[in-house]
């Protein structure tokens, strides 16, 4: 294509112009009313990390609690990539929508050229390059040239185009070894007996053997092609994954909790013998005046005089 195309420049000879987690000692949780503050504790020999919630305390496995801080990062992860997938916008349909409409366009440019000579000129090819500057580029485009004569002052007048990038390295300098000099069959979409100095700019042209080539040849329709299909897989992916991540991050939550909820709710609600004892202790306690009440920072239990741990949580700092 010559000048009056899709802007084809040195670079190649393009369709679009151009070729070539929380931390220990506090902090917010899960929002809700209250802050919540994540501490570690010992309950039956066991580490666990102990969260307060409107006034309540539930503990949860360091196990556990690893699980679910992986969850947030693999969803924080399948978050981003949901931004990019999702909401950038991927204009793939229109870049092979427009490579079709012109390939068909260029099609029927040949095809005329075939019936009307008129349309049908031979050039040369000048050079090749590669659409990537690379050394390990796959794709090569040609830069062709042809002469036609003025229809109105009779000079000549030379008009530049190139190929898209279909053409193999060996192609692409079969093809300027054996038409450097001429022979290289053109397609014009413009009777070359009528252009001239004020048209000869605007003349869109096509080499011949591009019917040849079938739009996967072509390097632009290719690598667009592959990156549509790569973003529609990611796309179903996520949204497999999404509520995956999302429904095994709730189930681990209400699971650890709830379990740990019901433990908690079995120690508090002893027996009401128990009840008696816990409360005789503690009056005894109260009474003796060189015993000073302590409660459990974590539980608020009440300690008896001597308890070094917690009967209820098991922790073992008090206020």
């Amino acid at each position: 294509m010559p000048s009056g195309g899709h802007g084809g420049s040195h670079g190649g000879g393009g369709h679009f112009g151009g070729g070539s987690s929380g931390s220990s000692g506090g902090g917010s949780h899960f929002g809700g009313g209250r802050s919540s503050n994540r501490k570690t504790a010992n309950r039956n020999g066991t580490k666990v990390y102990m969260y307060s919630f409107f006034g309540r305390t539930y503990y949860m496995n360091t196990g556990s609690a690893n699980k679910v801080s992986a969850l947030i990062v693999i969803l924080a992860v399948v978050a981003f990539l949901s931004i990019v997938f999702f909401a950038l916008p991927f204009d793939y349909d229109y870049r092979l929508q427009t490579i079709e409409s012109d390939h068909d366009r260029y099609i029927q440019m040949i095809n005329n050229a075939k019936e009307d000579s008129n349309y049908y000129i031979e050039g040369k090819v000048t050079s090749y390059y590669c659409f990537e500057d690379d050394e390990d580029c796959e794709k090569y485009y040609v830069n062709y040239s042809f002469t036609v004569t003025s229809s109105t002052t009779g000079n000549p007048l030379t008009i530049e185009g190139y190929s898209y990038s279909i053409y193999s390295y060996f192609q692409a300098y079969s093809l300027y070894q054996s038409h450097a000099s001429g022979g290289f069959g053109i397609a014009t979409d413009t009777n070359i007996n009528e252009i001239n100095e004020e048209n000869y700019l605007t003349v869109d042209s096509v080499n011949m053997d591009y019917e040849n080539f079938g739009l996967m040849d072509d390097y632009e329709y290719s690598n667009a092609h592959t990156i549509k299909t790569i973003v529609r897989v990611a796309r179903i992916i996520l949204l497999i994954v999404i509520p995956t991540v999302i429904t095994a991050l709730v189930v681990s939550l209400s699971k650890n909790f709830k379990k740990d909820e019901g433990e908690t709710s079995t120690l508090d609600n002893t027996s009401g013998q128990e009840q008696v004892e816990k409360t005789n202790d503690e009056t005894q306690n109260n009474q003796n005046k060189n015993f000073k009440s302590k409660k459990c920072k974590y539980c608020g239990s009440t300690l008896v005089d001597g308890e070094t741990k917690c009967r209820n949580c098991g922790g073992s700092r008090w206020e």
